[in-house]
């Protein structure tokens, strides 16, 4: 006999239909929950466009509660199946045996067995296929849940477990994405306490995130905070999580890394460009901070951080140009920089970067240790660009100074020149 409450076949059948409309949730006011925690997300993305921030703060605080009472529901789901006495599932942990087990207390063996092979060994199909079938109350709220989690967070990330399934549930109460732009509303009304705050939540749920390295984003936007509050060490340690969790500055490239110090020195940032391609872009923001941040504070290591900011920002742009060009290759930073003014992608693209004040700060760095000739390679480069400024004044000038008259390290902030 069928341990589960069963629904009468008709409004079983009535319920599923609903379900599927609205992404198989575990009931329709929580599936509209779902839909709402992302309409009140983007309604605040564009008031906070618009500069009306308080309106901006209550759209995302009202996303944050949907998203909340949607995935408390999820989560309630899966708990009320798992809790219930004398269920058995082997192996133990496998989500697959556990909707098997349930499945066949509503549905015959062959009809589950056409569903299995309808779905081509998809789990989430197998869900889809069962949701429109009659089933128990609880069965089908659990395969809501399941349905729900597995579509917010994408199949691999769960597998076949249950247990990681239970956790993602929880999880997702939170909505990460939200409580940053809450912080982003109060860092516009000079609340920068309450930011902090909420950056600091938005980054305890990242691994919930849609985009799972927007989380550099918002320790980037920390990291701001703290050098508004002068917090300099805080500021340094918020940007070198980002930067440390790129392979470049990973423990195993450390001879990499060498490797190209020696190049920037010893032979140029045009035989550094020929030799490199730094692809990945998360770590361009952190990597073009610290370098300046490192340069004030009169530290070497500046040369490499501002470097590998200019390598991705001119990598990225080359690929822009040979989008249209597929034989173009790297012809010298002043040749390149020239090119980037003729493409309007690349200039697009570029002129949204620090990549002028970055190869003038780079030059700095250099010739702060002795490298001056390949400092002043890059100045020249810089130099020629009009519509710039200020770093093309800058460049000029540091190139026409002598080599007498430059610090060991520039002294002046490097955000004017």
């Amino acid at each position: 006999m069928n341990r589960f409450h069963r629904f009468p076949r008709r409004l079983a059948r009535i319920l599923a239909v609903a379900l599927l409309g609205f992404g198989f949730a575990a009931g329709a006011r929580a599936a509209d929950g779902l839909d709402q925690a992302w309409l009140e997300y983007r309604n605040g993305r564009r008031l906070f466009d618009e500069r009306r921030f308080g309106e901006a703060l209550e759209s995302f605080k009202k996303a944050t509660e949907f998203r909340k009472a949607r995935f408390t529901e999820a989560a309630e789901g899966i708990r009320v199946i798992i809790a219930r006495p004398g269920l058995s599932v082997r192996p133990r942990d496998s989500l697959s045996a556990l909707i098997e087990t349930l499945a066949l207390n509503d549905i015959i063996k062959s009809d589950l067995e056409s569903i299995k092979e309808k779905s081509g060994g998809s789990l989430l199909k197998e869900v889809e296929y069962l949701s429109t079938r009659s089933l128990s109350f609880e069965f089908l709220s659990f395969l809501g849940s399941v349905d729900a989690v597995y579509r917010r967070i994408g199949s691999a990330a769960i597998g076949n477990s249950i247990q990681i399934l239970q956790t993602k549930a929880a999880q997702l109460q939170s909505y990460p994405e939200a409580e940053f732009w809450i912080g982003k509303a109060f860092l516009a009304e000079g609340e920068t306490r309450l930011a902090e705050l909420q950056f600091r939540r938005a980054l305890d749920s990242s691994e919930v995130m849609e985009v799972p390295q927007d989380r550099f984003l918002v320790a980037e936007s920390l990291a701001e905070v703290y050098r508004a509050e002068g917090r300099m060490k805080d500021y340094e340690t918020a940007l070198r999580d980002v930067a440390d969790s790129s392979e470049l500055f990973s423990k195993s490239k450390a001879n990499l890394r060498s490797a190209i110090e020696r190049t920037l020195a010893g032979e140029g940032f045009d035989t550094f460009m020929g030799l490199y391609r730094l692809g990945e872009e998360f770590p361009l923001g952190a990597y073009s901070k610290l370098g300046a941040f490192y340069l004030e504070n009169g530290r070497p290591v500046a040369a490499i951080y501002l470097a590998a900011s200019a390598n991705i920002v001119l990598t990225k742009a080359l690929a822009a140009i040979r989008s249209g060009e597929p034989d173009y290759a790297y012809p010298g930073l002043a040749q390149m920089l020239a090119k980037i003014d003729s493409d309007s992608e690349a200039r697009r693209y570029v002129r949204g970067t620090e990549l002028y004040r970055d190869l003038v700060l780079l030059g700095e760095a250099l010739s702060a240790e002795g490298y001056r000739e390949n400092a002043k390679d890059i100045w020249r480069a810089v130099a020629e660009r009009a519509g710039i400024e200020p770093w093309n004044r800058r460049a000029a000038e540091d190139f026409a100074r002598p080599a007498s008259a430059l610090p060991r390290f520039p002294t002046s902030p490097v955000t004017a020149p």
